[in-house]
């Protein structure tokens, strides 16, 4: 909106768009969103639009080889155990709960178990294939996740008790067991800030 202060021009064919405060805004082409009811029974071509969330850079993030610092490059195992009061940090690139190879398939639902007293940070640029959760058992504590990446659950199947393309989603599983992007269990203390969660089932 005009309030926001924003402003956009075109620069040698490129839309430059100037957000000068922390805002949250979805870019759609052509006005196709407007058009189109892209509810559980859309069958037809993928439309192409994104959202963009705009916050403050922290000054600071942790780096990697600062003291107290893991950091998990892309294709790196994702660690199973992490020392209290460190900081886990996703470097830039693509992450996945096992490494992307023929043993991948699409369709698996992956989940990182985020570890109690630990500072889980993900690195502009990092994207995470899998969903957050606490290992479903009560009396976690201190679970901190920030950073400015995104955790993606587009690699996850979707309705897999589908028959045939014509069934609706809500038809064909209308019990919806698949993963949310983070489930906290009885957790004392959770600080989620800044990662951006896309396309879960």
């Amino acid at each position: 909106p005009a309030s926001s202060g924003a402003s956009a021009t075109v620069m040698k064919g490129d839309a430059i768009l100037r957000v000068p405060a922390q805002s949250r805004f979805a870019v759609d082409f052509d006005g196709t969103m407007d058009r189109t009811d892209t509810g559980p029974s859309y069958s037809a071509a993928p439309i192409h639009t994104f959202s963009v969330f705009a916050n403050e850079l922290d000054p600071n993030p942790p780096q990697a080889g600062d003291v107290g610092v893991t950091a998990i490059a892309p294709g790196d195992p994702l660690p199973t155990a992490v020392a209290p009061n460190t900081t886990l940090l996703f470097l830039p690139g693509e992450h996945r709960r096992r490494s992307a190879s023929s043993a991948h398939a699409r369709g698996e639902w992956a989940r990182f178990t985020l570890p109690p007293n630990v500072r889980v940070h993900f690195a502009s640029g990092a994207i995470l294939y899998a969903a957050l959760d606490t290992g479903g058992v009560w009396g976690a504590k201190n679970i901190t996740v920030d950073g400015f990446g995104i955790i993606s659950g587009e690699e996850m199947r979707r309705c897999p008790n589908r028959t045939n393309a014509s069934m609706a989603c809500s038809e064909a599983c209308p019990t919806n067991t698949s993963p949310q992007g983070i489930t906290l269990t009885g957790v004392t203390r959770a600080r989620i800030s800044g990662v951006t969660f896309v396309d879960f089932p």
